[in-house]
């Protein structure tokens, strides 16, 4: 079956994936693979979205850009989708605290740039307009 071939050839191009984000990277096989382990049924593609979020986030250094489709806001809001749609566990707010952090300390108060390369996800989260990621209390509130 095609889909069989592809996902096969998936898995053997994810680990050499240049960058750890969303659309051009790893984080992209993370939110495959979660998707479709729920799809399947099967536990060990969960698993393996598991072992490249691990390789993911072994990515994140100080020089790793802030932008939606290779950087912090990408992998946030695919951790965030994963945990949210049951296809991850986890407390999302532990596991992208250090992501927080390297967002913040580049100032996102200060992005002009709306568009979903630069700078859309944070600044339109922090104005709480669009929430890509609820804190626990906003949570326990809805």
């Amino acid at each position: 079956m095609l889909l069989d071939r592809q996902t096969r050839h998936l898995i053997l191009s994810y680990h050499f994936a240049p960058n750890a984000g969303l659309l051009n990277g790893k984080m992209g096989g993370v939110a495959f693979f979660g998707q479709y382990a729920k799809h399947t049924g099967k536990a060990y593609f969960r698993e393996y979205a598991e072992e490249l979020l691990d390789e993911v986030f072994d990515m994140v250094h100080e020089n790793i850009p802030i932008n939606f489709v290779d950087g912090l806001c990408g992998i946030g809001w695919g951790v965030e989708h994963l945990i949210q749609n049951a296809l991850l566990e986890g407390d999302s707010d532990d596991v992208l605290e250090d992501i927080d952090k390297k967002i913040i300390e580049r100032d996102p108060l200060y992005i002009e740039e709306l568009s979903l390369h630069n700078g859309i996800c944070w600044k339109r989260r922090r104005s709480g307009k669009i929430p890509i990621r609820c804190s626990k209390e906003s949570r326990a509130s809805a």
